[in-house]
């Protein structure tokens, strides 16, 4: 069955979201400072940021954190760190943006399909696993979800109704995006792409489209200005991150510009496949399965079967295509720039989480098209497709806390400190901070606690 882009969504919707946001945030801080059972290196050198900046010594909020990347993130989640110093204030934020992306999100599948399919969506976005694994820890990268999913929705509707504020709007979450974590800066090139494709639209007008593609870029540009002293002072480390896991550093930078083209390309492929199969390699010095579920695949076959299908349906009729086209052109920019052109042969979950919300809306589709099917059976059909989902948002909920509660995971994560040492980990390191404009990692805290072991006290801090 063939719908419509459905742009009108009802006040009941509203209601059916916002309890349904809530079930999602009820869900991440379930046993949130104990699940995962470590506090891995990642969320404490967030941490460590963050008690310089309540200390006065760490990185002005228009400059670099210790990743490096723009220090908005760290100064979020300053903010939660003021209200309560513990494992839950610092996961809390992250849970809090990854339920605040399921509104564009729903918003922008709800142009596509029915409220109910919409809902179903929504709900098992929020329970994946992979979603759900930095739904729960203390970093950032699940922040520019929510840029990257309202830039979509954005300039959606700025290519359908030609209307310069909604290029304003793509812009504006552009370049909240750049200020986040580093895959936030492919979401301008997202969006200028999807207006050019936007010139080949039945209701596309080039002039006006071009004239919202310089509005986007224009304000995406004057709001990253504030950023631009601290990235052109310091070039080499703000760009040393994109270049420690480009795919044509190192020893490829030498190759020739055909075999450059074959490593991306390969890259593009094997880590596309990886999407949809149960197995995701494990080379000497990568660590997958830090980030997604890599034994298992990093999505249920029941998921896998939805996602294949509602590609397919995106595709195979032209109505769908005219709703989903902006689905693919950022899918494929997402993906392209945080796989094919890094690094390792592994799909890496860490740079790729911004692009699952955008998977997740061929989930709706294949949703929809059963849906449509169900209702010729009335309400059993409604309530069967209903009560499978239930069933699979369960079974990914439960597959997530066995997965991150493992041996296995446990030891992907480390170098980790167990969440009931915590406490003096951070007594450790907000006097280190205090006292010391050097970083304090856990290689010192090691270190540390085997003089304090000898000694009976703490090293000096400086």
């Amino acid at each position: 069955m063939e719908t419509e882009p459905v742009h009108h969504v009802a006040p009941w919707e509203w209601g059916a979201l916002a309890a349904l946001a809530a079930a999602a945030l009820l869900l991440r801080l379930y046993a949130l400072d104990r699940i995962p059972a470590v506090v891995f290196h990642d969320e404490c050198d967030n941490l460590v940021n963050v008690y310089q900046i309540l200390h006065g010594r760490g990185p002005g909020f228009f400059g670099i954190d210790w990743k490096p990347q723009p220090a908005a993130s760290v100064y979020i989640v300053s903010l939660a760190v003021r209200a309560g110093m513990s494992v839950f204030s610092l996961r809390a934020v992250t849970a809090l943006f990854s339920v605040a992306a399921l509104v564009p999100y729903y918003l922008l599948v709800r142009r596509a399909v029915s409220a109910p399919a919409a809902l179903l969506a929504s709900w098992l976005l929020a329970t994946d696993i992979w979603y759900l694994h930095f739904s729960r820890a203390g970093w950032d990268n699940v922040f520019v979800c929510v840029p990257a999913t309202a830039a979509a929705l954005s300039i959606g509707a700025a290519v359908a109704t030609g209307r310069i504020r909604h290029f304003a709007w793509a812009g504006v979450w552009s370049a909240i995006g750049a200020y986040g974590y580093p895959a936030g800066r492919l979401i301008l090139p997202a969006v200028v792409l999807s207006a050019v494709v936007g010139f080949a639209t039945p209701r596309g007008e080039r002039r006006r489209i071009a004239a919202g593609i310089a509005v986007t870029v224009v304000v995406a540009l004057a709001l990253c200005i504030p950023q631009l002293p601290t990235a052109l002072r310091d070039w080499d480390r703000y760009q040393s991150r994109a270049r420690l896991v480009s795919a044509l550093a190192g020893d490829n930078q030498q190759k020739s510009a055909g075999e450059q083209v074959d490593i991306v390309l390969g890259n593009f492929t094997d880590k596309l496949m990886q999407l949809f199969t149960d197995w995701i390699p494990k080379p000497k010095d990568e660590f997958p399965e830090r980030y997604l579920r890599a034994e298992d695949g990093a999505f249920t076959r029941l998921t896998v079967v939805l996602l294949i299908c509602g590609m397919l349906l995106s595709v195979t009729s032209r109505t769908w295509l005219a709703a989903t086209w902006l689905w693919w052109v950022f899918l494929l920019v997402l993906f392209f720039g945080t796989q094919a052109l890094t690094a390792g042969s592994s799909l890496n979950g860490a740079r790729g989480v911004i692009f699952v919300p955008i998977l997740y809306l061929f989930v709706g589709l294949a949703l929809q098209q059963i849906w449509a099917v169900g209702r010729r059976w009335g309400r059993l059909g409604a309530g069967l497709l209903i009560a499978v989902v239930l069933g699979l948002s369960a079974w990914t909920t439960l597959q997530y806390f066995w997965w991150v509660q493992s041996p296995e995971t446990l030891d992907a994560l480390q170098p980790a400190i167990p969440v009931e040492e915590f406490p003096a980990w951070q007594a450790r390191a907000y006097e280190w901070t205090r006292d010391s404009d050097g970083f304090y990692n856990l290689t010192m805290w090691e270190a540390d606690k085997h003089e304090r072991t000898e000694n009976g006290r703490w090293p000096a801090s400086n």
